[in-house]
């Protein structure tokens, strides 16, 4: 998990599929992080807290 001081993830998506025909892809991702309980300005077409949680069916961080 990111430090708050530095809120950024970096990984890899990789995929490979065997049949019928054998075919593979990878390629970078990065991810911000941020805590929704403590945005200061959510867009409106975005989720808050509350519902991220509804949905994830969870009482803890999102």
């Amino acid at each position: 998990m990111a430090s708050p001081s530095n809120p950024k993830e970096k990984g890899t998506v990789w995929h490979e599929r065997r049949r019928p025909v054998r075919h593979s892809f990878r390629y970078s991702v990065r991810y911000a992080l941020f805590d929704l309980d403590h945005a200061p300005h959510a867009p409106a077409d975005h989720l808050s807290a509350n519902e991220a949680r509804r949905i994830a069916e969870t009482t803890g961080p999102v």
